[in-house]
């Protein structure tokens, strides 16, 4: 027969299906069924179980103190996981104690600093119905932002989902596979919430919130979609989001999940964010100028006087080298301040929140002071609050020790009343332990308590003979035993009533006090300041260790950079700086030659880092910098192929170079890096050829082109905004020397076999190729080296290639005219 206990369990089961429900039993959280075979799994716990009639029930379980531990392990791992509670104290229950689910943690939905293992933890939903649309938002900090997309929807979602790496999605409607193998290969849990334009706007409704500013059906139902999906999972959350904050693509610097990649902007080759942009940068002092630093670095700004206001207060601390290492050393001691006042605003926050809170205050105090003894500081500081009344609330209720009581003596009188009660009757049973003593003349007897008997009067057992009759037997042991009287159950339960009252007020109390607290001051909008000032002082402390300078920002399409230096790997060692001059007019196009390991990419990659650094406020690692603002990024680099999506690397290869031909404006920024090498040598070079033709004449964008195609060297003498630039080597008996220089001009050598050297290869190995590139070189059966080819002989070649696959006496008429067709069209090319 099933137990009442169990009974209750399948009854709350039913309704978190999806979930693993932890059972509060006692000081222990049980799991049953499945849910205790996952945990078991997962949290390497012994499997054990509970006999139901003939059955086992399996069963596993953790101890409540612990409960954060695990959940945050099961959480981080995908699972959601509902909490169920004990709603009243077992001891005073009549019957089965009342249970029910009074939380439920999702990766995306938490606000515990112990579940939560990076700065930022956002959910983010998706709508691709017709165009697309991505809403996020992280419920520890109270960020809420979302977007839609024209063109390229997929693309574009994939791009935001890279850079703000969410810990949960959710899809409306639909998933899109493309989206959920990323999803899967990030191992990020997703969901799907059904969800239309009237549902969503009632949603927004039921939560004040204003659905007319969503002018489009995909971002209403993406919001709605993951305001529906909190509402299953965290309806606290609605208390501490912000309002939803629309931005537009061309709001901000352009950069696709390519460009991110082969920048290492967020994480590196392998992964890791320690040697990326964002890992060398973010040495901010708190989560809230990390926090800061990032969302500058997903949306590097295109608006020159925001980037100089930036500039100008990194400048003002570089200049104050005492008050910049003060405020940082003040920083350091302030809390998460936004993932608390989320605590707050959502009713979670606990006592030591808001002593954190408290003392907060006083570090800020200090901070202000030392900004208001600084020129050009009053706007940011006057977006600081101090919090004093904030603290001086706090002090007077919250206890210090609050591992005793939460709530201060003297705080709320009817509180004080019921500790009065409490504190009598304790008085008074330390009477009747006196009165005992003297009326059995038992010496040794005691009055004791514990959770399960409660109060008890205690007597040896060699004393036994000499109890009253009046005398109640609780409880016996080996040497002693336990008794009552009535006298002392009536005030056992006059303490426990009392006991209970201060329970229910002090929690009360606390709710009130919450409430209040987040009414007071605008803590957000305070710790928003404070990120930036926290990015402005790292960054300034950043330009004075590095010897960053500070770049000249204009509306120009011009780059000029002097002495420039690559962020990431100056930090490794010696680094050769190099010049750069790029402009929309004569140096609108570089082509750049020179050997594999002569310094091309990590060239072309730091003029990329210089501008995203410039544009998101910082110093750049140069002598000096002139940055007309850069509207978008885009990089062609290295071969892989892409197996999600079915494309080889020539495929893959040829989608990018689409992407950057139909998107690239005159302000972009363009890396290519040996376009053409995934197909044969014929086709890739015309498709090189044809690459920095089109975007010369029809785009104009700002470009560098590294290629070991040494026939486009050829292409200065035709086009004007073509410069060749090459990084040269030198040959010191038999060994090559990189100078990692950028020199004026171009070279024909690729120095392939010499490298191949270097990696070890064997010695008979490379003696072959070398006799087989004299064969080519003398036989030109590959005029591909050392060739001064010239457009009319590029020509030839590209019409070869188009004959050589011709049998004459199988063509019939039309394929001969479309053949013909064809070359005449190269001709007039």
């Amino acid at each position: 027969m099933e137990t009442p206990l169990m009974k209750q369990y399948y009854e709350i089961k039913k309704k978190y299906k999806d979930m693993i429900l932890f059972y509060r039993v006692g000081d222990f959280y049980e799991t049953f069924g499945d849910d205790a075979r996952v945990v078991s799994r997962e949290l390497n716990i012994v499997l054990t179980s509970r006999n139901r009639e003939r059955e086992n029930i399996p069963m596993a379980g953790i101890p409540y103190h612990a409960l954060y531990s695990y959940i945050g392990k099961l959480v981080n791992r995908g699972y959601k996981v509902a909490l169920c509670e004990q709603l009243e104290d077992p001891r005073y229950a009549k019957g089965i104690v009342k249970r029910d689910v009074v939380r439920v943690f999702t990766a995306g939905t938490v606000y515990e600093d112990e579940l939560i293992t990076s700065v930022t933890n956002y959910i983010c939903s998706i709508d691709l119905e017709n165009r697309g649309a991505i809403v996020f938002a992280d419920v520890s900090t109270g960020e809420f932002r979302g977007t839609w997309f024209d063109e390229d929807p997929i693309e574009n979602i994939i791009s935001e989902i890279q850079k703000i790496n969410p810990r949960e999605v959710v899809f409306a409607n639909a998933i899109n596979a493309e989206i959920k193998n990323l999803l899967e290969q990030k191992n990020i849990p997703y969901n799907v919430e059904d969800i239309d334009r009237f549902e969503s706007t009632d949603i927004m409704k039921r939560h004040s919130m204003n659905s007319g500013m969503l002018d489009n059906d995909e971002i209403l139902n993406a919001t709605g979609a993951l305001l529906k999906y909190l509402e299953r999972t965290n309806i606290d959350a609605f208390r501490s989001l912000g309002d939803l904050r629309i931005y537009r693509r061309g709001d901000y610097l352009i950069m696709d999940d390519t460009t991110l990649k082969n920048l290492e902007i967020f994480s590196d080759i392998r992964g890791e964010v320690k040697n990326s942009l964002l890992g060398i940068l973010d040495h901010c002092s708190t989560r809230m100028g990390s926090r800061i630093l990032r969302r500058y670095l997903f949306h590097p700004s295109i608006d020159p006087d925001v980037i100089r206001e930036r500039q100008d207060m990194v400048s003002s601390f570089l200049g104050d080298t005492i008050s910049r290492l003060s405020i940082i050393d003040l920083l350091r001691k302030l809390p998460d301040i936004e993932r608390i006042w989320s605590r707050v605003e959502a009713g979670r926050a606990s006592p030591q929140d808001l002593i954190s809170l408290k003392r907060a205050s006083f570090v800020i105090r200090d901070i202000l002071a030392i900004l208001s003894s600084m020129k050009n500081m009053e706007d940011l500081k006057n977006r600081i609050w101090s919090m004093d009344t904030l603290a001086e609330k706090i002090d007077r209720a919250i206890n210090e020790d609050f591992t005793t009581s939460r709530i201060r003596d003297g705080y709320d009188q009817v509180l004080d009343s019921y500790r009065r009660i409490i504190s009598e009757k304790e008085r008074l049973i330390g009477e009747i332990e006196r009165k005992e003593i003297a009326a059995t003349g038992i010496k040794n007897l005691r009055i004791g308590y514990n959770e399960v008997f409660g109060y008890y009067i205690e007597v040896p057992k060699s004393q036994a003979s000499r109890v009253p009759a009046y005398y109640i037997r609780k409880q016996t042991l080996k040497n002693v035993e336990r008794y009552t009287t009535q006298e002392l159950q009536n005030l056992e339960y006059s303490v426990q009533d009392a006991r209970l009252n201060i329970e229910s007020r002090e929690e009360e109390i606390y709710r009130n006090l919450l409430d209040e607290l987040s009414g007071m001051g605008n803590v957000r909008s305070s710790a928003l300041a404070l990120g930036e000032l926290d990015f402005y002082v790292t960054m300034a402390d950043l330009a004075a260790k590095r010897r960053y300078s500070r770049p000249v920002i204009d509306e120009s399409t011009d780059i000029e950079i002097k002495e420039g230096r690559h962020p990431v790997l100056e930090l490794q060692g010696d680094f050769i700086p190099n010049d750069a001059i790029l402009d929309t007019d004569g140096n609108r196009f570089i082509i750049l030659t020179g050997p594999n390991m002569a310094g091309k990419s990590t060239y072309m990659r730091q003029i990329a880092l210089i501008i995203i650094m410039a544009q998101i406020g910082s110093f750049v690692p140069a002598g000096s910098a002139r940055i007309g603002v850069v509207d978008r990024i885009f990089t062609r680099i290295g071969a892989s192929d892409d197996i999600l999506r079915g494309r080889s690397t020539f495929l893959n290869e040829m989608v990018e170079l689409s992407n950057i031909l139909n998107n690239a404006t005159k302000r972009s920024f363009i890396i290519l890096d040996e376009v053409g090498r995934g197909t044969s040598t014929f086709d890739g070079l015309s498709i090189a050829w044809a690459a920095v033709e089109y975007i010369h004449n029809r785009i104009g964008a700002k470009t560098i082109f590294a290629t070991h195609y040494h026939q486009l060297i050829e292409m200065e003498n035709n086009l004007e905004g073509v410069k060749n630039y090459h990084m040269p080597v030198i040959e010191e008996n038999g060994r090559l020397v990189f100078t990692r220089k950028v020199r004026r001009g171009g070279i024909s050598e690729s120095y392939g076999i010499e490298v191949a050297a270097m990696a070890g290869l064997p010695g008979d190995f490379l003696e072959r190729a070398r006799e087989i590139l004299k064969k080519i070189e003398e036989e030109n059966v590959l005029e591909v080296r050392k060739h001064k080819i010239t457009q009319r002989s590029l020509l030839e070649l590209f019409i070869m290639e188009e004959l050589r696959g011709i049998d004459p006496d199988k063509i019939d008429g039309e394929k001969a005219r479309e053949l013909i067709k064809r070359i005449k069209e190269m001709i007039q090319g």
